[in-house]
């Protein structure tokens, strides 16, 4: 579905918006590649395990250097994430929620998210939002509950967004087209820059994948409104989700490549 320029960042007009999409797997590969090596006295030396460091580096979200993004969208982009005037960067995850996040939630997949969460929630009744003070073991115990009461909710939406054909999915056009060229520059840049064996390649590539999608657009949908503490059950849910896309994403991964 086609996000209605209403729809775009405020602050960020079409145009702009378009354009960081494009630049944005030339950003984040740019961001990775200084990972895979270290300092040395006699200089920059290739880490023993550079896909380890780039998958770690990824939980731990890509700073995105400000300066190289165009001076007309970064001040409106630091505008809307109050970021600091001296900021040097800003994190792949809120550069990627900022250019998405709104028509991943008004996409299919997004609705079929929504949808099921409401569900969930309503299944396990009201609830205080989460207090991380509360006793650990009843805390712990509950969680596994909710967990268990989520779990038809949950495996309907993994097998919605990840059990079929990848045009199936509900995701954005636009984000799929991103990831496709994202994933395209990473596997040309590693084979000639790490010569990789086909095993470790895919290890990175899926590593990643899960991380733009899952991690970064589909756990805060799950979540729900930003700036608000989650209650329990909406946390249960949201770390519920991303375990079973866990256990369906190297299916989905393989589909993808070859699409």
């Amino acid at each position: 579905m086609p996000v209605r320029l209403g729809d775009q960042p405020k602050g960020l007009t079409e145009q702009e918006r378009n354009a960081l999409i494009t630049a944005y797997p030339d950003l984040l590969i740019s961001t990775i590649q200084p990972l895979i090596f270290r300092k040395t006295a006699k200089g920059l030396v290739l880490r023993k395990d550079p896909v380890n460091e780039i998958i770690t580096a990824g939980r731990d979200k890509f700073p995105i250097p400000l300066e190289s993004i165009p001076k007309v969208p970064r001040e409106k982009i630091m505008s809307l994430k109050s970021l600091p005037d001296d900021a040097v960067s800003i994190s792949h995850a809120e550069l990627l929620k900022l250019l998405f996040i709104q028509e991943f939630r008004s996409s299919e997949a997004g609705r079929t998210i929504s949808n099921g969460r409401q569900q969930a929630l309503r299944s396990a009744g009201s609830y205080p939002t989460a207090d991380i003070s509360s006793d650990q073991p009843t805390l712990k115990a509950e969680k596994n509950r909710l967990t268990a009461l989520f779990g038809p909710h949950v495996q309907k939406i993994t097998m919605s967004l990840l059990g079929g054909e990848l045009s199936q999915s509900g995701f954005p056009p636009g984000l799929i087209k991103l990831w496709k060229q994202f994933d395209q520059k990473l596997a040309d840049w590693a084979k000639k820059d790490l010569r990789l064996s086909d095993e470790d390649l895919d290890k990175m590539r899926s590593a990643l994948g899960f991380d733009l999608i899952v991690t970064r657009l589909i756990y805060p949908v799950c979540i729900g409104v930003d700036g608000t503490r989650p209650s329990l059950p909406g946390t249960s849910f949201a770390d519920a989700v991303r375990q079973s896309t866990l256990t369906s994403w190297d299916a989905f991964f393989q589909q993808f490549k070859q699409s």
